[in-house]
């Protein structure tokens, strides 16, 4: 049975104009699975060619635009026809970017799809030779409502846009969710002891593939600490010089690795909001895991979520990581602090406004849950806000403003 993401008919609306369209994302999440997805569909009504470029053996062919071009006619390629290629990996190639340039400007009738599991290079090789020639899409791991689908719930996922729905019916696979994440195997895996298979799997192949293939990271092992570490400080300030003692290594190395762990898709980093620099935190950022269930691998940490001190950062985790599945747009998503201690975990700008959002793990809220909210909105004047949680869609007036009680899913639709 084929599991289509959101990001799907997106993708398949671009096969008729003649940009460039790469996909982005971390291993094993489903980008190899969608580029075929699309060959099966568009095959049908034209010519196409798949390549796995995570194939050394597949090198010689992308090594020169002419060889490249001899290899599609022997694929049937004919100068003048619709012909679409799909390059899977591509961040493996160094010079992908010359190749992608000349065809797109000598071949106008070749439509390219490619996928790439590592940001640096792809973007920094792509970004001026391939400028108005392409699209990047960036593909995350299963959003909530993915995964009820992929859970075989479809009609639970049609219902989370109900103004009312009875929560108890989400909670055994919210609770599955928080701890096992959203990487499609995984979902997909019928019992607990396989999904950590399915992880450890992936993972293999991330420090082989990622770290010591393309990266050139000798030691390993300071860099699964690393991980360890923010996994286990998830939610905090970053603390660059307490990494560095606790793996024995310097703060530029420790940077260094971050900045690996954002390219690879791994972490995502959040920047503090602020407009008074004497008052508010300015520089130091958050760091969090794209996915609950890589934070849990690293900490191998898999109980039941009702039996875990730290489920209120793997519930907040979730729900940042929604809000940027769906608005796509880190650097309009921060979160904000106040030199005296007041905070909440989520500011957006959008279009010149300020959302703030609170998050909480809980199905009853107190008038302590909403101080850091309302804080927040004395001080940048704001009259609406809202607070993520387990309780029922609402409003409620505080203070002369609304707070807006909504569930971590509805990132979709804010």
């Amino acid at each position: 049975m084929a599991y289509f993401r959101e990001i799907y008919p997106k993708l398949k609306t671009e096969k008729d104009n003649n940009k460039i369209i790469i996909i982005l994302g971390a291993r094993q999440i489903g980008k190899t699975t969608i580029l075929k997805e699309l060959q099966k569909e568009i095959q049908k009504e034209a010519t196409t060619l798949y390549l796995d470029l995570d194939y050394i053996a597949n090198y010689e062919i992308v090594s020169s635009t002419d060889s490249f071009i001899a290899y599609l006619k022997q694929n049937d390629f004919h100068k003048g026809e619709r012909y679409y290629l799909f390059l899977d990996e591509i961040q493996r190639f160094k010079d992908i970017s010359l190749l992608l340039k000349n065809l797109y400007d000598h071949y106008p009738e070749i439509k390219i799809y490619a996928t790439g599991s590592s940001s640096l290079d792809i973007k920094k090789n792509i970004k001026d030779s391939l400028a108005g020639r392409k699209i990047i899409y960036q593909m995350h791991p299963l959003s909530f409502r993915e995964f009820l689908i992929f859970k075989n719930q479809g009609d639970l996922a049609k219902l989370l846009d109900e103004k009312k729905i009875s929560f108890d019916a989400y909670l055994p696979y919210l609770n599955d969710f928080l701890v096992f994440g959203g990487y499609p195997e995984a979902a997909l895996a019928d019992d607990d002891d396989q999904k950590f298979r399915v992880l450890e799997s992936i993972f293999d192949l991330y420090f082989k593939k990622d770290l010591i293939e393309l990266m050139k990271i000798d030691d390993i092992e300071k860099v699964k600490k690393c991980l360890k570490i923010i996994a286990a400080d998830q939610g905090q300030i970053i603390n660059y010089s307490h990494i560095a003692r606790e793996v024995g290594t310097y703060v530029r190395e420790v940077k260094e690795y971050l900045s690996v762990f954002e390219d690879t898709f791994i972490l995502y980093k959040l920047n503090p909001f602020f407009s008074n620099k004497h008052k508010e935190i300015i520089k130091t950022p958050k760091y969090y895991f794209w996915d609950n269930g890589i934070r849990n691998y690293f900490l191998k940490n898999f109980q039941d979520i009702n039996s875990r001190a730290d489920a209120g950062f793997l519930f907040e985790s979730f729900a940042i990581s929604e809000a940027n599945k769906y608005k796509r747009g880190l650097q309009n998503i921060k979160f904000w602090r106040s030199k005296l201690g007041q905070e909440i975990d989520l500011v957006m700008e959008d279009q010149g406004r300020i959302i703030p959002y609170e998050i909480k793990f809980k199905a009853r809220q107190n008038s302590k849950d909403l101080r850091g909210l309302v804080s927040f909105m004395d001080t940048y004047k704001l009259k609406k806000g809202y607070l993520v949680s387990l309780v029922n869609r609402r409003e409620k007036n505080v203070n002369d403003k609304k707070i807006v009680f909504s569930y971590p899913f509805d990132f979709s639709n804010l």
